[in-house]
């Protein structure tokens, strides 16, 4: 009878192998086993699995990397639970995300999915009890809060705000609306955000008076005002002066 043994321990894991035998015992003193023969190359090929997706593949932002659920089909128990998610789905916008097995004993179909993170809906909250006279320069007021924003980012929120004039033109005395946009990035606002506010008129006193004191010649005299402290400039104090119109002169 011809004894024989293989060499090296049996394979369990996927990859490329050699096999060889040789004689024991009696049989290798009257037999050898040719060179040519006494080995073989073999291959264990990498079992199947599948994963298979959760049906939620779309994200509003919220800080954090967010992935779907997803099981690993197939796969006996070495490779069930093993498995990593990549792609980095943090901020709007759309993503490939990959599952990948730990072990390589398995070949994984439909390892891809596509995520898409949505931008987060916010509202603002404007600052109350501030008033508004002319100056001459644009006045608007200012977002103070932010509503829904994921915590530690309302400030960064705020300083994004772009502010617009929509009706009034936001310098002359009377009513005016402004609004705030954001620029395109992990937040929208869920409507139009706006807010009416009101610039009220200056107030200027006509205390500098040329005279007080007359000589009667025939004609109308008074004090005429020479200064208006309050104005502006200037100009704006030139362009009072010449749309006053004087009353009274009755004799006390």
């Amino acid at each position: 009878e011809i004894q024989y043994a293989m060499s090296g321990a049996a394979v369990r894991n996927a990859g490329n192998y050699t096999a060889s035998v040789y004689l024991t015992s009696d049989s290798g003193d009257y037999y050898s086993i040719s060179a040519a023969t006494a080995s073989v190359n073999f291959t264990v090929a990498r079992g199947g699995g599948r994963a298979r997706w959760g049906s939620t593949l779309s994200f509003v932002y919220n800080g954090s990397a967010q992935y779907p659920a997803v099981t690993i089909q197939g796969i006996g128990e070495d490779g069930a639970l093993e498995y990593t998610l990549s792609g980095n789905p943090v901020n709007a916008g759309q993503y490939t995300v990959r599952a990948t097995l730990a072990s390589g004993n398995y070949i994984l179909t439909n390892p891809t999915a596509q995520v898409t993170i949505t931008a987060r809906p916010i509202t603002v909250n404007w600052r109350e009890g501030v008033s508004y006279s002319y100056n001459g320069s644009v006045q608007n007021p200012a977002v103070q809060s932010i509503n829904g924003e994921v915590t530690g980012e309302e400030t960064s929120i705020i300083r994004s705000l772009s502010y617009s004039i929509i009706s009034g033109g936001g310098v002359n005395a009377g009513e005016h609306t402004v609004e705030v946009t954001l620029p395109e990035g992990n937040y929208v606002f869920s409507d139009a955000q706006t807010y009416t506010y009101e610039i009220s008129k200056r107030t200027v006193a006509t205390t500098y008076w040329d005279t007080n004191s007359f000589v009667y010649n025939g004609r109308e005299q008074h004090p005429a005002v020479t200064q208006i402290p309050g104005a502006l400039n200037d100009e704006d104090e030139q362009m009072l002066l010449g749309s006053l119109v004087y009353g009274g002169g009755q004799e006390k």
